[in-house]
């Protein structure tokens, strides 16, 4: 099967940050013996000269390189406001991606087209459907529904998009419910997460190094958390619970992994709490190095929230990843890890901006052995959500249309 999947963000070299998660479903259906394509718009950071499985295909949408300012995580100030400058590139970009999905379609005599996020991807689809007849897609992986709210025109395109596809999935059952609620109901839609690719993330000795960089110890209890420091992930509720946690287990300690606009916001309130020496922030890090940062934790949290815009992080993949690793969990109750947190098992659901149970459901699993959890919570990861699973997913999606 000739499959064509269209992104605005991927990663663009070897350890980049921007949707791991698309390249690794983009392998896995190669895999599974699938002829795979990826357009995606053009970044003078990718690197056409890795080794990839599948092909991809890079299209120009502004004259100049440094011109090349959408998609790969930049559209969002605050990841909640549009930039100004995103409005002025955006129909540039619809254009000149609709004519390279058209020309890739007819050349390569696609299939089926999985595009992903409703805008820009999922509009480019629906007006190349139109064109070539080629049956598409389209997966909702977080804000653009979120988009539809506070604007007519992204709300009209997303209408069209989701009425046009011939199925719309998503990474989490509150994202098809958001689309639901403005008054969107797709005829086909089911919920399918992006999944874990668990070759990469997997059981693993705690990395010396790392710890020595990060000045701990090989014996030290850590509660980690990976993603943007941005509001909707929830983090000043976690750095806010480990007071209560610290004063039962003085030996733990809190490791945050990633950057963003809230880190300031959160080592003030570290320092407020009078526990800075026990907060660690890692920054970004090279997605290479992820999975050894993973392995050194005890317990994962992914404490997200619904922002004051009403803007919600329920994509489960940095929690997928964890347990691939045989990391329990404490997740808020939207965060999609609904359907693979077994309470007292693999983990705890607590109630958003709720540091008190996410304190409590933290000194319940560091109450734990660590080694006592893990193969059952990487059993979970493999059974339910790798990214083969998930590949097997789609394809079966794709044959029904095709047939």
């Amino acid at each position: 099967m000739k499959i064509c999947i269209v992104t605005h963000t991927f990663p663009r070299f070897q350890g980049d940050t921007p949707a791991p998660f698309m390249e690794n479903l983009a392998k896995a259906l190669t895999d599974l013996g699938h002829n795979v394509f990826v357009l995606a718009p053009f970044d003078p950071k990718f690197d056409l000269n890795t080794k990839r499985k599948y092909k991809i295909v890079i299209y120009r949408y502004a004259p100049f390189d440094n011109w090349h300012t959408l998609g790969y995580s930049r559209e969002f100030d605050f990841s909640k406001n549009l930039r100004f400058v995103s409005y002025l590139l955006a129909p540039l970009l619809l254009f000149f991606g609709l004519f390279s999905l058209v020309k890739l379609i007819k050349k390569e005599r696609i299939d089926i087209v999985s595009a992903h996020w409703l805008i820009p991807s999922g509009f480019m689809a629906a007006l190349a459907t139109l064109i070539t007849r080629t049956p598409f897609t389209v997966t909702i992986p977080g804000s653009d529904v979120y988009l539809g709210r506070k604007n007519l025109l992204f709300r009209a395109v997303i209408a069209l998009t989701a009425k046009k596809a011939s199925y719309v999935l998503a990474d989490n059952i509150h994202y098809l419910n958001q689309l639901i609620d403005l008054g969107i109901i797709p005829p086909k839609r089911k919920v399918i997460v992006y999944g874990s690719d668990v070759e990469r993330f997997k059981l693993d000795q705690k990395d010396k190094e790392i710890l020595r960089k990060l000045g701990l110890k090989n014996e030290t209890r850590i509660v980690l958390a990976v993603g943007r420091l941005v509001p909707k992930k929830g983090f000043i509720y976690l750095v806010q619970a480990m007071p209560t946690v610290f004063k039962k287990f003085p030996d733990v300690r809190l490791l945050i992994v990633g950057d963003g606009i809230e880190r300031e916001k959160l080592e003030k309130e570290s320092k407020r709490l009078r526990i800075s020496e026990m907060v660690t922030f890692a920054g970004t890090i090279n997605y290479d190095e992820l999975s050894k940062y993973y392995n050194l934790g005890n317990v994962f949290v992914m404490p997200s929230v619904r922002d004051e815009q009403g803007n919600i992080d329920a994509s489960p993949v940095a929690m997928m990843e964890a347990m691939a690793c045989g990391m329990p969990v404490v997740a808020t109750k939207f965060s999609g890890s609904e359907n693979f947190v077994v309470e007292g098992q693999t983990g705890f659901l607590v109630p958003e901006k709720s540091s008190r149970t996410i304190a409590s459901a933290l000194i319940n699993l560091l109450s734990v052995d660590r080694n006592t959890m893990r193969n059952n919570v990487r059993k979970v990861a493999i059974e339910k959500f790798s990214t083969r699973v998930v590949a097997q997913k789609y394809t079966e999606i794709f044959r029904e249309l095709i047939q």
